[in-house]
């Protein structure tokens, strides 16, 4: 039986800041199954580099062993070269192949990979924000926020689907109100220049909340493992928690705007990780919508931009499976319904 016929057998992953998920699976002709029981969160922390990480996790998930590997990583991917952004790894993919003992390697920016996922239908599972006016041949915008803050465009071409990875997240913080002026000119004391990462991820929800507590920081904020995460349970009880999650809320939709003005994506923004998700009922607020729309000419195109939140925390993954198709002879690929498969993360029915 041919490699094609079996199915190619790959390795896939997100690689965050934080954590990174791993999964196993084929594809065959053009349709991805992954192996359910092989998902596993790790670490990035924990490890020296993405080498050991990986190697720990083939150690552990034996069979079968992949012949290609797909990654969403942080930062740019040049030529088959990362330097990771919020952790200290170079990789290349030669190198990566070579230690793994697997034919090749694919190295994606993580938004490019996602962005994959929202390439072509099926999509991955998402909940509606706002409907909006979905144009269906347009682009399609995804915005990452996590460890820190990225996006991606995903557009149709007659030749197939194009996904453009960017470095929006790094971009000058633009101040617009005398409070912003105020907070830049705080945080530039230890951030120059200021990004819209800088306040807009889970380390920024901590700088916010810095800002607004003061010299009267909580104890249980210092020791907290998860700053950010702190901030946003504690939002309803502590004035500065508040005041730092209805800023991080308010730029975010100033970014997200700024994004659509570039890239017109009339149908859709998706908004996906872990700050996203733990936002995500700020986001659905009159207030959020009207921070993305405040733009002075365009404010009725970008109301009727409709707004999701990604659902599915394995969506990277079909990314990544739909990028690395075409280097195995398979094609595009489509999530599969089968006991064991990622039916349930990725359905059969479009948007």
């Amino acid at each position: 039986m041919s490699e094609a016929r079996a199915g190619t057998p790959v390795l896939l992953g997100d690689v965050g800041g934080t954590k990174t998920l791993l999964a196993l699976g084929t594809v065959t002709r053009g349709r991805v199954q992954l192996q359910e029981a092989t998902v596993a969160r790790l670490s990035s922390t924990a490890y020296p580099h993405l080498r050991e990480l990986v190697a720990a996790y083939l150690a552990a998930h034996p069979e079968p062993r992949p012949h290609l590997v797909a990654l969403g990583v942080p930062g740019p991917v040049v030529a088959g070269y990362c330097r990771t952004t919020n952790l200290p790894w170079e990789l290349e993919e030669r190198d990566l192949a070579a230690a793994w003992g697997v034919k090749r390697v694919l190295l994606l920016n993580d938004l490019e990979a996602l962005g994959w996922a929202f390439s072509a239908a099926p999509y991955p599972a998402t909940r509606v924000l706002r409907e909006g006016k979905t144009i269906a041949a347009a682009p399609k915008l995804v915005i990452a926020v996590g460890t820190g803050l990225g996006a991606a465009v995903a557009i149709p071409a007659p030749g197939g689907p194009v996904v453009l990875a960017t470095e929006a997240g790094h971009m000058d913080f633009a101040a617009t109100t005398a409070e912003d002026w105020a907070l830049a000119r705080f945080l530039r004391a230890s951030e120059d220049p200021l990004s819209y990462e800088h306040l807009v991820s889970g380390p920024g929800l901590a700088r916010l909340y810095r800002y607004y507590a003061s010299d009267n920081e909580d104890e249980e904020f210092r020791a907290a493992p998860d700053p950010g995460a702190w901030v946003v349970a504690r939002a309803q009880a502590d004035p500065a928690c508040r005041q730092a999650v209805t800023t991080c809320i308010r730029i975010l939709g100033v970014f997200a705007g700024n994004i659509a003005l570039a890239t017109l994506p009339l149908a859709g923004v998706f908004f996906s990780g872990s700050v996203a998700l733990a936002l995500s009922p700020r986001l659905a607020a009159p207030e959020f919508f009207a921070a993305f729309e405040r733009k002075s000419q365009q404010r009725q195109l970008l109301a009727n931009v409709p707004l999701y939140l990604v659902a599915d925390p394995l969506a990277p993954l079909l990314g990544c499976a739909r990028a690395l198709a075409p280097r195995t002879g398979e094609g595009a690929t489509e999530g599969q319904r089968s006991p064991g498969t990622y039916h349930r993360c990725f359905p059969r029915r479009g948007r």
